[in-house]
């Protein structure tokens, strides 16, 4: 068992507060509690509004607990726990779930508050599972949930001791209920409906706090999640896994934005192998300050250009082609690309040979491809076939005069054993779903799924968002300086790769 980083204060909360657990019956454990923090306390309260009708359209089931606690924007209105019940009819700013405490003003950019919330939320609401959503304003590593009553936020420092003694105080709760295995943290997801926070950064911050991670790499539009779409399924199927659960937040993410008014892309990641990753990362960072001054360089004009400090996967491919011939930097950015593993099946990544005889896909696992031509020509199954190096490789012949590769769809993929549905599978999908989605990822990689619309560019998944001090400090020396010193503060800084922060010059 990991042990969590806590405080005294909840040990004696705990002790005095809830007593209810100790008379829980396996009668009265559900297969899930979702904890939504909903720090609308801010220039988001109306959206607030309309997510939490959008919950009440569902609501809590015989087997999942929906629970919120609210905190509106006008100053000095009460902090509200609701019990969600279902109202097939809810509007906006009508809310009529149960309300079961009220508690005045609070400062929910407090870890302490954020602990004592999923504490009472899981002592109070049993289950086998737990997924706590931090609903807010999100700034990636810098912070989240900004409180306007009072002016506050949690850095990611103290979002994971929040998490953390919250856990210290769920891992025996769980035991002592026969549901812990012994191994990790006992919330399951950690969801941010917030812009920016899928990045390797804020990982690596909660890699001991939660076993997933779900979150946006880009801004996110208003209206955030769409929760009535990806609580129908789970009520519909209340033992989902948690990898499910958080395939299926992912992908309706995506669906709610497929119009593609909005770039966007929704990630969800196990924490379990973000160290791993991370130490990947840092071979890398650690050849950069070994490679020859012009190839480090192109290399700091590359990342600039294919906006890092943004898309992760982009600045390292970017990179690969500049470090060519460069060993060890070469060798360790390619492992590091294969260890992502990110999947080459869709229009961008698909490539024609310059004589226009063949598409061919390159990846790293088995399956089938199964496609077709824009001029509504019959569809073609293709497997993909183990190459030396390790990889599987597909050739599909050209397309026919006037025509265009318009579909791909990786059907019946096997991995670790199992054969996948095309639903849930590697998909491109246009007309009623125009989305991408992956969820079939090498098990080295830390990704479950992934998934953007046709307005996004540059996505794969996860960004680095490091705002390099060099550049700023010229029109701003004092900001540069608090920002280093901020960064340097991270954990991923201190342990997961420090000599990213040199690379990039502090």
């Amino acid at each position: 068992m990991k042990k969590y980083i806590g405080s005294l204060f909840l040990f004696a909360l705990c002790a005095t507060a809830f007593s209810f657990a100790h008379g829980a019956t396996r009668a009265d454990v559900k297969e899930w509690t979702i904890l939504v923090y909903m720090n609308s306390d801010n220039n988001l309260w109306q959206f607030g509004q309309a997510n939490m009708a959008e919950m009440e359209r569902i609501g809590s089931s015989p087997q999942v607990n929906v629970i919120v606690e609210q905190d509106p924007e006008p100053s000095g209105m009460p902090t509200t726990r609701y019990y969600v019940t279902q109202n097939p009819q809810a509007k906006p700013g009508q809310v009529t779930s149960k309300v079961v405490q009220q508690l005045g003003e609070t400062n929910m950019g407090d870890w302490k508050h954020l602990a004592e919330f999923i504490t009472w939320g899981a002592t109070n609401y049993p289950a086998k599972h737990y997924a706590v959503i931090i609903w807010n304003h999100g700034a990636g590593w810098q912070g989240v949930s900004y409180d306007d009553n009072p002016s506050a936020y949690m850095t990611m420092g103290n979002l994971a001791k929040g998490l953390n003694a919250a856990n210290q105080r769920l891992v025996p709760l769980q035991a002592q209920r026969g549901l812990y295995s012994g191994n990790g943290p006992a919330i399951d997801i950690v969801n941010f409906d917030a812009c920016l926070m899928s990045s390797i950064e804020v990982g690596f911050e909660l890699k001991d706090s939660a076993k997933i991670m779900v979150g946006s790499q880009f801004l996110e539009p208003g209206e955030g999640e769409n929760y009535t779409a990806f609580l129908t399924p789970l009520v519909q199927k209340p033992t989902m896994t948690p990898a499910e659960f958080s395939q299926v937040m992912v992908y309706q993410y995506a669906l709610r934005y497929a119009s593609g008014r909005a770039g966007i892309n929704y990630l969800a990641v196990d924490l379990s192998k973000i160290a791993n990753f991370t130490h990947g990362f840092s071979i890398v960072a650690d050849n950069h300050l070994t490679a020859p001054a012009n190839v480090q360089s192109n290399l700091k004009a590359a990342y600039r250009q294919n906006k890092f400090g943004g898309d992760l996967i982009g600045g390292m491919q970017a990179a690969q082609q500049i470090a060519v011939g460069t060993a060890p930097l070469a060798t360790s950015i390619d492992a590091f690309v294969k260890m992502y593993g990110y999947p080459a099946e869709n229009l961008r990544s698909v490539t024609q040979d310059r004589n226009g005889k063949a598409y061919r896909i390159v990846r790293y696992y088995p399956g089938v491809l199964h496609f077709r031509y824009s001029n509504g020509g019959a569809w073609v199954n293709v497997p993909l076939t183990k190459q030396a190096d390790g990889s599987y490789q597909a050739e599909m012949p050209a397309a026919p005069a006037g025509a265009q590769m318009q579909y791909i769809v990786s059907r019946n993929e096997v991995r670790d054993g199992r054969t996948t549905a095309e639903a849930m599978s590697m998909v491109m999908r246009e007309g009623r779903d125009p989305i991408v989605f992956h969820n079939n990822f090498p098990a080295s990689s830390p990704v479950i799924a992934d998934a953007y619309n046709f307005a996004t560019k540059g996505a794969h998944g996860m960004s680095l968002y490091y705002f390099s001090s060099a550049a700023i400090a010229p029109f701003n020396p004092r900001l540069a300086a608090e920002i280093n010193s901020s960064y340097n503060a991270l954990q991923f800084a201190i342990v997961g790769a420090p000599s990213w922060t040199k690379f990039f010059g502090n």
